[in-house]
């Protein structure tokens, strides 16, 4: 069945270089932080959550990607 590519990339599987286990969470080494990534009408958001400043980044940004995915996402899916 047909679907829009907003609506396949919302459904693909996790990448296999995905290392936090979450779709649209990743970590980046060098500035040391997780970051929650989401697309809204082919333009890209992000949110950064340095380990410096909170010790449960990963967590944080977990939550707020699912924030972001019931946002924008509950009508589309």
């Amino acid at each position: 069945r047909w679907s829009s590519r907003n609506l396949q990339n919302i459904n693909r599987n996790i990448q296999k270089n995905n290392k936090s286990g979450i779709k649209g969470v990743s970590f980046y080494k060098i500035k040391n932080c997780y970051r929650a990534g989401w697309s809204v009408n082919n333009t890209e958001f992000t949110k950064v959550f340095s380990l410096n400043k909170y010790p449960n980044a990963k967590q944080l940004a977990i939550d707020y990607r699912a924030k972001m995915v019931e946002k924008y996402y509950k009508n589309v899916i």
